[in-house]
């Protein structure tokens, strides 16, 4: 067993529920909420690369697509999951671990990018537009491919 952090992250200020794409508000604490992350991801995983998953909503797909551009010197990659939609209310204990331990596998900081009710749900907290949270989780050691070649080696 092996104890990991990852990150909760609720998405940045949108426009309106018909047009929610990010909004300039939303750009700008977006923008100072990922100055400090950075920071943060320099100090605790210097040369680890982040993993994005978000939600299909576009508010959540924006503010991803924004989070890889205001990361400059942090390779940054997306994936969407329709399992985080805020209306399914789906972050719990075996979905985080099952994604974080996927990042695990291949290097990868894990960042879970969802909604007020889902992370709210999940971790008691009520994160603000744009502000994220460090968690942590227990989860099976894993190792690399060849690891497990040279283990079974009989000499």
């Amino acid at each position: 067993m092996k104890t990991v952090q990852y990150y909760l992250m609720r998405h940045a200020d949108y426009y309106d529920p018909i047009n929610q794409f990010v909004s300039y508000w939303g750009m700008l604490t977006l923008k100072s909420s990922m100055d400090k992350f950075k920071n943060e991801l320099a100090e605790k995983f210097p040369n680890k690369k982040l993993r994005i998953v978000h939600s299909m909503l576009p508010r959540a797909k924006h503010t991803a697509l924004l989070m890889v551009d205001i990361l400059t010197g942090i390779k940054t990659f997306c994936r969407n999951d329709p399992r985080l939609n805020s209306d399914k209310l789906l972050i719990t204990q075996e979905y985080v671990k099952e994604v974080v331990s996927a990042c695990e596998k291949e290097q990868e900081i894990c960042l879970i990018l969802s909604h007020k009710p889902d992370i709210k749900c999940f971790c008691r907290k009520e994160l603000e537009l744009s502000q994220y949270l460090c968690m942590d989780i227990t989860i099976d050691e894993i190792y690399n491919k060849n690891e497990r070649e040279e283990e079974e080696l009989p000499f």
